[in-house]
């Protein structure tokens, strides 16, 4: 789902030990031998395996929730991910706090995120201020199109080309001088026609090389290297090995490193469900992903499509980048996704769309589906959802949201099929 907005808008490496030059008597190589080949430590943050229930998998102290910010060439923190045993949900942002404030009064719980809906090209400095006034820590939701179906400004083979280099050093800067963690769910629904970064048309015919699969993995791995920053050196040189320009204009010899972390959100099969067009022909590589995750709505309760993302990208923490009731009340539903997550022990982010406008024009406000809210406000309740980020419990302020941001328009949800 995307809407557009003028102004809302890693692996971590276990050490290997290598013997070199071993001339000590046959005992201490022996001795050598045996520290050297002796099981290494793991991560702080396992991913993978069996973790015992819970959270259990985050293995103790440094989670990524906003203190430091980490080695921004491989894992970003660790994503800026939860403390152990905990959910971050969250809230679509519409550019007017006003719909932020009614969705945490109706349902008695203070977001802990909130997603913007950006376009290519602008950078978002109001989304900035919202997430700010509101005390939430922000998402940003970026696509190369100006609304939901629309044309992009920009194709994955110019991205790569380097051709929108500009504005990604501009978004990098802008999330530097913020100093705290920013979340990019980067052209999220890749596998779903609507979106112009999608390879395929809604008949299932290729749109062509300029946004072939192919181009899309190339774009978003310069996407990522260029606004993670660092050495110019060396991120040239990254670039080159991908067979790609060096950073296109002027810039200082180190980039900007902010504090992102990149999710990974595709349709759980493909629209159209064709081959060519599944999740793993958009995905990119863990090396450029942060988090992996699906959406899901009421109207298309595709649980078995999440359960397969969950199991073949089990190497990140796991965000539901949307859901929301659609069409009907369905407490069952909200019950059913929240007892998902909890069971599944990467689930670490849900996010609430709640649409854009007011009345008939919206079917996603929450307060449309009283049965579901009753149902929501109870799973919110609970101390698994922390209200605030690290970051913005010291943050004094209500957390009202502000005003209007000057910004979206609303887009139709016309016959987009879940994933």
């Amino acid at each position: 789902m995307w809407v557009a907005t003028v102004a809302l808008f890693l692996p971590i490496r276990t050490p290997r030990r290598r013997i070199l030059g071993l001339t000590a008597l046959a005992l201490a190589a022996l001795a050598l031998l045996l520290v050297t080949t002796a099981p290494a430590k793991p991560p702080k943050h396992g991913n993978g395996g069996n973790h015992g229930g819970g959270h259990g998998h985050h293995g103790g102290k440094g989670h990524g929730n906003g203190g430091k910010g980490g080695k921004h060439n491989d894992l970003a923190a660790d994503g800026f991910r939860p403390a152990k045993g905990k959910i971050l949900a969250g809230v679509s942002d519409t550019g007017a706090g006003s719909a932020y404030r009614n969705y945490r009064d109706k349902t008695g719980a203070h977001p802990s995120v909130m997603q913007s809906f950006e376009s290519w090209g602008y950078v978002p400095k109001e989304a900035i201020k919202r997430w700010q006034e509101s005390r939430t820590r922000g998402i940003i939701s970026l696509s190369t199109g100006r609304c939901w179906g629309c044309k992009p400004v920009i194709s994955s083979r110019s991205i790569a080309e380097g051709k929108g280099d500009g504005y990604l050093l501009a978004l990098s800067r802008a999330l530097a001088d913020r100093k705290e963690p920013t979340y990019i769910r980067l052209l999220p629904e890749m596998n779903g026609h609507w979106n112009g970064y999608c390879a395929f048309n809604a008949n299932g015919d290729p749109r062509g090389k300029a946004d072939s699969t192919a181009n899309f993995r190339a774009a978003w791995k310069r996407i990522v290297l260029i606004v993670r920053g660092g050495k110019r050196s060396k991120l040239d040189r990254a670039l080159s090995k991908l067979g790609q320009p060096k950073v296109q204009g002027k810039t200082k010899a180190k980039l900007p490193q902010p504090k992102v972390a990149f999710g990974w959100v595709p349709q759980s099969a493909g629209s159209p469900n064709v081959p060519g067009n599944q999740p793993a022909d958009y995905f990119p590589g863990y090396e450029y992903v942060d988090w992996v995750g699906g959406d899901i709505y009421s109207k298309f309760p595709n649980f078995g499509g999440l359960e397969s993302l969950y199991d073949k990208y089990s190497k990140r923490p796991f965000m539901i980048g949307e859901w929301a009731p659609w069409g009907r009340d369905d407490p069952g539903f909200v019950k059913k996704l929240f007892g998902w997550a909890k069971r599944h022990d990467r689930v670490e982010m849900l996010v609430y769309y709640q649409g854009f406008g007011q009345g008939a024009v919206n079917e996603f406000e929450v307060t449309d589906y009283p049965k579901a809210l009753k149902a929501l406000r109870k799973q919110l309740a609970k101390p698994i959802f922390p209200r605030f980020t690290p970051e913005n419990e010291k943050r004094k302020g209500n957390g009202d949201g502000g005003g209007h941001g000057g910004g979206g328009k609303g887009h139709g949800h016309g016959g987009k099929k879940g994933g």
